[in-house]
């Protein structure tokens, strides 16, 4: 029996799970950027470009549809201004 590194374990099923270093960053950079109202929305995962989002009640969901082309830029300009979130689609928990 051969003994596998936790670490290639570990990026393995990041890979697997379609978790990067740019899907981590995004994830803290959310929590940063909407601050208090990130308590509010939970976000599921970034497929294509779509940051996916649940909202815990209407008013949350309502804040992120009027301010969603802010977070977006503002997440990307942690990229440089890379077109890493294309837009956030949200749905009520």
């Amino acid at each position: 029996m051969s003994f596998v590194p936790s670490g290639d374990i570990i990026a393995r099923l990041k890979r697997q799970l379609g978790l990067d270093e740019k899907t981590d960053a995004v994830f803290k950079i959310w929590e940063k950027e909407l601050g208090p109202l990130a308590q509010g929305v939970k976000l599921i995962g970034i497929k294509d470009g779509h940051l996916l989002a649940e909202a815990e009640s209407n008013v949350h969901l309502q804040e992120i549809t009027l301010r969603r082309r802010e977070f977006v830029k503002k997440i990307n300009q942690y990229f440089g201004n890379e077109k890493v979130i294309k837009t956030i689609k949200l749905r009520l928990k």
